[in-house]
């Protein structure tokens, strides 16, 4: 049996206490709103803006698409959200998503 003595880790340690989310490229009011989630329900950016990014893709359905030569590429996202139960995934999901469903 072979034992694995260094292992090196997949993401640097110093980065998992940064917010390394690029936050800098969503459009203004995406990024506010979903400052707005982060600040009142305590969890990182990324866990509120990425579902919505989500919700806006499955607004658009298959109504525009990017052509690259022969395939037609849709807005489908698929995200999957690793965390410890009780962190408020669900709320979050909703609210990205009760933006949508109002309107």
């Amino acid at each position: 049996m072979t034992q694995y003595t260094d292992i090196t880790p997949l993401v640097a340690s110093e980065l998992k206490e940064k917010n390394i989310f690029p936050s800098h490229g969503l459009p203004t009011a995406i990024l506010k709103y979903a400052k707005n989630i982060s600040e009142v329900y305590g969890i990182p950016l990324e866990m509120a803006s990425m579902p919505m990014l989500v919700a806006c893709g499955s607004v658009l359905q298959k109504k525009i698409w990017l052509e690259t030569g022969k395939y037609k590429n849709y807005p489908q996202f698929y995200l999957v959200i690793n965390t410890p139960s009780g962190v408020g995934k669900n709320r979050t999901t909703k609210k990205s998503f009760c933006t949508f469903a109002n309107n």
